[in-house]
C-alpha cells in the first residue's frame, strides 16, 4: 500500500489540479499544492543567466590550486561548475580534461549533493558526450553514481536512468536498440528519456544516431528492413529540409546507399530512400557541394537510381505524348543500354506538354528535369552520357546527335533550361531515324557508340520483341 501511494505521488501531475473549476478544487490539496509541486516536479537544467564562464573557470582553478579540492568552492561557482566543465576558453585547458579537477568536482558533489548542479552535470555530459577524453569514463560513472543520491529533485532523472540506461557504458547502443525495435515514434521515446531541445541534437544523440544507422545498414544488407521501419527513422532524422543531427548526413547517406553497390532494393524502399536523400541532402547531379565528403560509392548508387528515374520518366511521358511509331523503337533501343549499365548520366528537357503531364501524372511524382524552349510543346529531349560521349535524343522528329568531349557544342547535363535551336548545332555524329523496322539507324548508332566507348549491345537486345528476324535467342 505504501509503495503504491508513493508511486502514485511520483507519477502525479499536479498541474491538472489547477485546471479544475474553483468549486471543485480540493481545499486542503490546493493549500499544499505549491509545496508538493516544489518537491516532486522536475528540476530542469538551465544555464545560469548572466554568468561569466571565464570568472567561474578561474574561481575553480584558484580554489583547487589553494586547497587541492573544491570543498570550499562558493555555492554560486559550484552551481555554475558543470556549465564550464566542457567550455573551451582561449589558451586555457578544458577543465573536464583534467582528471584531478574532475575527481575534485565529483567528490564535492558527493559531499554536498544538490539537485541543480547534478542535473546540470548530467545535461552537459549528454550534450557534449566527449568519448575521446581520457576522463570520459570517470565523468560517466561519477554522474551515474550521483543520480543515486536520494534527492527529490533527482527523482525523474533516476527513473529515466532506470528505464533507458543512458549513462551505461553502452548507453547509445542500448538506446539505439530500443528505438530501432520499437514501433513508437522516435521523438516520443527521446522525450521520455529527457533527450529534448539541445540534447536531441547533442553528441549522445548523434552517437545513438550512428548506432541506429549501423542497424539500418545491416537490415538493408540482409533484406530485413520494412518500409514502415524506414519511415520511422526518416521521420525522426528529417527536420524540415535537412538532417536533424548536424554532421550526420554523410554517415546516414552511406548507410542507406552502400548496401546496394552490387544489388537493387525493392522498388518501394528505393523510392523512399531516394526521396528522403533528395529532400534532405540534395540532388548530387545539381548540388555537388552538398555531397562533398560522402563516399563516392554511395553517390554512384544514387546516380544509378536517378539515371533510371530520369529514363523511366522520359519513357513513360513519351509513351503518352510522342507518336508511337516513332518512339517505340527509340524506347527499346536506349532502355537496352541502360539495362546493361552503360548509361552513367541522364537528364531530360521537357516541352510544355510533357512538362504539364509530368507534374500531374497518376502517381503524383515529379522527377527533376529541365525546360525545353524554342520548340513545339510536344517535343522533349533526352541527354545521356555513355563513356566519354554525350548523346541527345529527341522525342519526335529530330536527329540523334553524339558529341565527343572535345566538341565545343556539346550540351552540359543538369542545366535548368535548353533552347532547341542551340541543341541542333554541331555534333560529331548525326543520325536520322530512318529504317526503324529493319534496325538501320539502330545499327548505325550502336556501331558508333561501340567504336567510341567499347559499349556493345547486340541486335536482339535493341530491337522490339517480335521484330528480331533471323536471330536465335
Amino acid at each position: 500500500m505504501v509503495d503504491g501511494l508513493k508511486q502514485n505521488l511520483l507519477e502525479w501531475n499536479f498541474k491538472k489540479i489547477r485546471q479544475l473549476g474553483k468549486a471543485f478544487q480540493p481545499q486542503l490539496m490546493t493549500k499544499v499544492l505549491p509545496k508538493l509541486s516544489k518537491l516532486y516536479e522536475d528540476v530542469a537544467p538551465a544555464e545560469p543567466e548572466n554568468f561569466d564562464p571565464e570568472v567561474t573557470y578561474k574561481a575553480i582553478v584558484r580554489e583547487f590550486a589553494s586547497n587541492g579540492n573544491l570543498n570550499s568552492l562558493a555555492p554560486q561557482y559550484l552551481r555554475q561548475a558543470p556549465w564550464v566543465l566542457f567550455y573551451e576558453l582561449k589558451k586555457q585547458t578544458v577543465l573536464g580534461k583534467n582528471p584531478k579537477i574532475v575527481s575534485a568536482l565529483l567528490q564535492t558533489l558527493r559531499n554536498k549533493p544538490r539537485s541543480g548542479p547534478i542535473i546540470s552535470l548530467w545535461h552537459v555530459f549528454l550534450r557534449d558526450y566527449p568519448t575521446d577524453w581520457q576522463t570520459f569514463e570517470s565523468i560517466r560513472i561519477g554522474v551515474k553514481d550521483l543520480l543515486k543520491c536520494q534527492l527529490v529533485g533527482l527523482r525523474k532523472a533516476r527513473l529515466r536512468e532506470d528505464n533507458f540506461h543512458l549513462l551505461d557504458k553502452n548507453g547509445p547502443e542500448r538506446m539505439a536498440k530500443l528505438i530501432y525495435e520499437s514501433d513508437r515514434p522516435i521523438l516520443d521515446i527521446y522525450e521520455e528519456a529527457g533527450l529534448v531541445n539541445e540534447l536531441a541534437r547533442g553528441l549522445f544523440a548523434k552517437v545513438t544516431f550512428s548506432e541506429i544507422f549501423g542497424r539500418l545498414r545491416n537490415g538493408l544488407e540482409n533484406g530485413s528492413v520494412e518500409e514502415n521501419r524506414l519511415t520511422r527513422v526518416f521521420k525522426y532524422a528529417r527536420e524540415g529540409d535537412r538532417i536533424r543531427i548536424e554532421g550526420a548526413k554523410g554517415e546516414l547517406a552511406e548507410a542507406l546507399l552502400e548496401p546496394f553497390i552490387e544489388d537493387t532494393p525493392p522498388e518501394n524502399l528505393k523510392k523512399a530512400i531516394q526521396s528522403f536523400l533528395l529532400d534532405t541532402v540534395g540532388d548530387p547531379r545539381i548540388s555537388k557541394g552538398a555531397w562533398q565528403g560522402i563516399g563516392k560509392q554511395a553517390q554512384n548508387v544514387l546516380y544509378r537510381w536517378l539515371v533510371g528515374a530520369s529514363l523511366k520518366q522520359f519513357f513513360n511521358l513519351l509513351d503518352e505524348t510522342a507518336q508511337q511509331h516513332m518512339w517505340r523503337y527509340r524506347h527499346v533501343f536506349w532502355d537496352a543500354y541502360y539495362k546493361n549499365g552503360f548509361v552513367k548520366d541522364a537528364w531530360v528537357a521537357l516541352g510544355s506538354h510533357a512538362s504539364a503531364r509530368a507534374r500531374y501524372d497518376k502517381t503524383g511524382s515529379y522527377e527533376q528535369s529541365a525546360t525545353l524552349g524554342g520548340s513545339q510543346g510536344n517535343q522533349s529531349v533526352l541527354f545521356m552520357k555513355i563513356g566519354s560521349i554525350t548523346i541527345t535524343e529527341w522525342s519526335h522528329s529530330g536527329k540523334c546527335r553524339i558529341y565527343k568531349n572535345t566538341d565545343s557544342n556539346k550540351p552540359e547535363l543538369y542545366q535548368g533550361y535548353y533552347h532547341a535551336q542551340r541543341l541542333r548545332l554541331g555534333g560529331d555524329f548525326e543520325v536520322t531515324h530512318h529504317g526503324s523496322e529493319s534496325g538501320k539507324w539502330q545499327k548505325t548508332i550502336s556501331d558508333k557508340i561501340y567504336n567510341e566507348t567499347g559499349a556493345l549491345i547486340s541486335y536482339p537486345e535493341y530491337m522490339p520483341e517480335g521484330e528480331r528476324d533471323g536471330y536465335r535467342y
